[in-house]
């Protein structure tokens, strides 16, 4: 709208001029007085506005050109990405957002973008990424100018996979068999029909079942071996209506698993040298074989050949330490020190979850030692090769047995130990793979042919009595417990040689709260510890722990029955002796006097059979005096009546 306002009062017409782009697009004049004028239909541009009068007598004047803007209309938005459609997008894939916002007046103001109902500001016209999350499929790009007009556009897309959900290990370790699981929801009803798992540019074939909507793919396979951390690449590649996708790709890290001498690394085990008799700190020389072995496939990963001299102590290690309970670890040592024999000590598939660990290497002086040569049969009288013969010896001080060596068996059964022949205290377990074959207490080793240097002792299995495992095995341990005297003990063997700290834990406790507590403890690969506990404590419960490095193997509980076993016999004794007084006493007294008698009786007897039960000779024998006792009371009587 125009309004005109005029100092002079008379005048002719008035000209309202409109120019559009620097030209004239209209011009209306007026002679009736009119002053104002309202243009319509004026579209986005520049215009500019002036004002001619004239008068009667054919004077004119022109106001000043006002300019104006005018933009009604809003940018315009187009997106080129992301797309319309994915075969499959996971948490965190990474989109490009490429728009073009123009302004038909070119007066472009700001851009901005919303995802996931969070706003993210933008420099109109430069594009940029943001990552996809689950479950929110659409994207809206907004702009507008300067004289405030707003426009946005959305982006929707579908997804082909509406989930693919892999489930893996992020790091392992070479040699490790590790499982990968996919779940997977078709947005389509389209059918699954093939699916294989490409690792590393391998293919592998994948199990595929179907529930409750979902289809699962499962794939185990070996982490290959490398020599430094390695990433690798790996995805499915799926078959679905003919065609064949790979949705998705993940890496993994194969980490490497390396033995050394500790140099560097983490610490796996540590040997000392000590002298067998004294237990004094030796300097001598130790040579070492180890390797370990995946606990599935048995493969093995890494080995190392170590050589100590003049040493004392003889450590190994293996790193990364996060990688020690995917393995079993398999070791020889052959050690020796000046005036001492050389000897060995064997490790079979111990479990690197229970390490590090510490060992001792008894070495046995020459001057005691006699050379055995050790057979071990099985129950068939079959020399059994490769088992490890755990020899413990007894230290009467510590009343501890300790693994002084633990050699191994050759293709014959045969096997060398070393015997202090002035120790009389071994036993022995025999081991292989992780089993204990037997166990052999209180052995005897007797030379009888000493001075020709052939001594031999025979081990023999299950056929003999003494060697049957009647005991429970568990991981890495194997025990057995007796009670004997009062006493329980608990003996134990350590099937991979791994010296471990064995603790047992007795507690007593009666109905009135009283307790006894006992508790032993010994680090050794086999050996017994025993606990007392005292019989005086009436309906007391025992209750009995094991634990192995802290770890608790079994707990179990016992009842310790009151005591009542009155001397002998029991108590038939006193019933019996009771039953005979009192008929001889019957038989010369009065009927009244045998009321009284009989009735003592039966009080006296009933109270032995509260404290020690019944059982059916004294109830016959109960039955039999009742019978005897009437018979004496009614001849009596009689007698009685007679008179």
């Amino acid at each position: 709208p125009v309004n005109v306002t005029l100092t002079e009062q008379y005048f002719e017409n008035v000209t309202f001029n409109f120019y559009k782009g620097g030209a004239l697009n209209e011009s209306v004049t007026f002679t009736d007085g009119t002053r104002f004028y309202n243009k319509t239909g004026c579209t986005c541009d520049d215009w500019a506005i002036n004002v001619t009068t004239c008068t009667t007598t054919g004077k004119c004047n022109t106001t000043e050109t006002r300019y104006y803007t005018i933009d009604i209309l809003p940018p315009e938005i187009t997106i080129t990405s992301p797309l319309t459609g994915y075969a499959y997008l996971y948490p965190g894939t990474e989109l490009d957002l490429n728009y073009i916002a123009v302004d038909a007046s070119d007066r472009l103001d700001s851009c901005w973008y919303e995802y996931n109902f969070t706003i993210n500001p933008l420099t109109c016209g430069t594009n940029t990424t943001f990552n996809y999350q689950t479950g929110y499929d659409n994207i809206t790009v907004y702009a507008n100018d300067t004289f405030g007009n707003e426009n946005s556009l959305t982006r929707e897309w579908s997804l082909f996979f509406e989930t693919f959900d892999l489930t893996y290990e992020p790091i392992t370790y070479e040699g490790v068999v590790n499982t990968y699981t996919a779940e997977i929801d078709l947005g389509t009803s389209e059918i699954l029909t093939a699916a294989v798992f490409n690792y590393n540019g391998t293919n592998y074939s994948s199990s595929i079942s179907y529930s409750s909507g979902s289809y699962i793919l499962s794939t185990s396979i070996t982490a290959p071996s490398v020599t430094e951390d390695t990433n690798f690449s790996f995805g499915y590649i799926v078959t679905i209506g003919g065609s064949v996708y790979q949705p998705r790709t993940d890496n993994q890290t194969v980490s490497n698993v390396e033995f050394s001498n500790c140099s560097t690394g983490d610490l796996l085990l540590n040997f000392s040298l000590l002298d067998e008799e004294t237990k004094s700190v030796l300097l001598g020389d130790i040579e070492l074989n180890a390797y370990i072995t995946n606990k599935v496939t048995t493969t093995q990963i890494d080995e190392i050949n170590l050589t100590y001299d003049n040493i004392s102590y003889a450590p190994i290690c293996l790193t990364p330490n996060a990688s020690f309970d995917n393995y079993y670890f398999f070791l020889t040592a052959r050690y020796e020190s000046d005036n001492h024999v050389p000897e060995f000590y064997n490790i079979q598939q111990a479990d690197l979850a229970e390490y590090p660990a510490y060992i001792n290497l008894y070495d046995l002086s020459s001057n005691y030692s006699t050379e055995f040569l050790i057979k071990y049969q099985d129950d068939n009288l079959i020399p059994v090769e490769g088992a490890i013969i755990q020899l413990q010896r007894a230290y009467i001080g510590e009343d501890a047995y300790y693994t002084v060596e633990a050699p191994k068996t050759s293709n014959l059964g045969t096997a060398i130990v070393h015997i202090d022949l002035n120790t009389r205290e071994y036993r022995a377990s025999v081991v292989k793979n992780g089993e204990v074959l037997g166990t052999f207490n209180n052995i005897v080793f007797d030379c009888e042919n000493e001075l020709s240097g052939l001594c031999e002792h025979s081990l023999i299995g299950q056929i003999n009595p003494q060697n049957i495992i009647g005991g429970d095995v568990l991981r890495d341990f194997s025990y057995t417990i007796a009670e004997v005297n009062e006493t329980i003990t608990v003996s134990f063997s350590i099937p991979s040689g791994t010296a471990s700290e064995v603790e047992i834990i007795l507690n007593q406790e009666d109905l009135f709260g009283d307790e006894n507590l006992c508790n032993s403890s010994i680090v050794s690969t086999g050996g017994s510890l025993s606990c007392s506990y005292n019989d005086s404590f009436s309906d007391s419960t025992l209750n009995l722990k094991i634990y192995k490095n802290d770890v608790l193997i079994t707990d179990k509980t016992y009842m310790v029955p009151a005591d009542t076993d009155l001397g002998f016999l029991g108590n038939n004794f006193f019933i019996v002796f009771i039953f005979l007084v009192s008929l001889v006493a019957m038989a010369y007294t009065s009927p009244e006097f045998m009321i009284f008698n009989a009735v003592l009786t039966l009080l006296l007897f009933g109270s032995l059979w509260l404290l020690q039960g019944l059982n059916f000779v004294t109830g016959i024998g109960g039955l039999v005096w009742l019978f005897i006792a009437g018979g004496i009371l009614i001849y009596k009587l009689t007698l009685q009546e007679d008179r």
